[in-house]
């Protein structure tokens, strides 16, 4: 009670979130979207209070020893985990926690969004960053696949939420508010902003208003 552990790893929040994980089965690869946190804790006594937060410490959050924790970013990670050998065929680092799960897909791509607000597609086999599409805000929802009328898309909602969105919906500065949430994400208003929608595309890339004799207002 009342000491400052330093550099615990993972912080409270976990190694990783609820996100889905997608599995490639002819790689036999699963892709994995990481919170790369560690925190200070400093437990008090707390009583416990029916229906009210019980955790009872005071938490410092920050990026793990592969991100820049001076400029707090460097806070999120994709990895390729075998299961069957328990090695990491790659790995690549996002600027925030990869809150949103992946989506693995049979022509080789992994998607997923990130908290600064991008949809991202990389090679399955090595991580390769093949795609990017920046969104009106951070992603937390899963990526998606569908046919229709013989078309494929793929699809996000989008929306910054959740534990990294306390600072920046409540307009907080203390970096040890919502469970070291704050801290963790205290540079992700300089990267996105609030809102959701979801954004659809399609594997050709056409859109429902690039055909020009619907006129100039699209009707």
């Amino acid at each position: 009670m009342g000491h400052r552990s330093r550099d615990v790893c993972p912080s409270a929040m976990g190694f990783h979130n609820q996100g889905f994980d997608s599995y490639d089965p002819k790689r036999e690869l699963f892709y994995l979207g990481i919170n790369h946190l560690c925190m200070d804790w400093e437990p008090f006594m707390l009583p416990y209070r029916a229906g009210q937060f019980f955790v009872g410490a005071n938490v410092w959050t920050y990026p793990g020893p592969k991100g820049d924790r001076q400029n707090g970013i460097g806070s999120g990670q994709v990895k390729a985990y075998n299961a069957i050998t328990g090695d990491f065929a790659w790995e690549k680092m996002e600027k925030f926690s990869v809150w949103g799960g992946t989506m693995a897909t049979e022509g080789g791509l992994v998607f997923y969004g990130t908290l600064d607000g991008f949809i991202k597609a990389r090679d399955a086999d090595n991580g390769k960053l093949l795609w990017k599409f920046k969104l009106p805000s951070g992603a937390i929802g899963h990526p998606m696949t569908y046919t229709h009328e013989g078309t494929q898309y793929v699809a996000i909602n989008y929306g910054v939420g959740g534990w990294p969105a306390v600072g920046l919906v409540f307009d907080l500065n203390d970096p040890s508010a919502g469970l070291g949430a704050v801290g963790a994400f205290k540079e992700l208003a300089k990267n996105t902003q609030m809102g959701g929608g979801v954004m659809v595309f399609a594997l050709d890339g056409k859109s429902p208003y690039d055909d020009v004799s619907l006129g100039e207002y699209g009707m």
